[in-house]
């Protein structure tokens, strides 16, 4: 007996019985399966490709405040070691920063 192509991807054993396909024929309602599918850190970063840049951006955030804190620091503090060590952060963070704009900027390139 011969199967169709088309009739493999309709098993319930490739789709492990669940539709896929969202169930919700509105595009603005949320879609209940896509939450099982995500797990907690797929829910705060998301998914497929918008993931590598929604941890780019939360990177970009964080390094960011660094940053502001080193600089707004180096006003502060009187200690000339401590000094030293906070200006001594400034470069690589500039660094990060820079990267981080680079990639979620950036062109993506195929192999093809």
């Amino acid at each position: 007996m011969t199967v169709g192509s088309d009739r493999i991807s309709d098993a319930p054993i490739e789709t492990g019985g669940m539709p896929t396909v969202p169930v919700n024929s509105d595009p603005l309602t949320r879609d209940p399966i896509i939450d099982q599918k995500l797990g907690w850190v797929g829910k705060f970063f998301g998914y497929g490709d918008e993931k590598k840049g929604n941890i780019a951006g939360l990177a970009f955030v964080f390094s960011s405040l660094m940053l502001a804190f080193c600089v707004i620091g180096q006003f502060f503090i009187e200690e000339e070691s401590a000094r030293g060590t906070i200006s001594g952060l400034i470069t690589p963070l500039f660094g990060l920063i820079t990267g981080l704009l680079g990639y979620a900027t950036g062109q993506k390139m195929s192999s093809d």
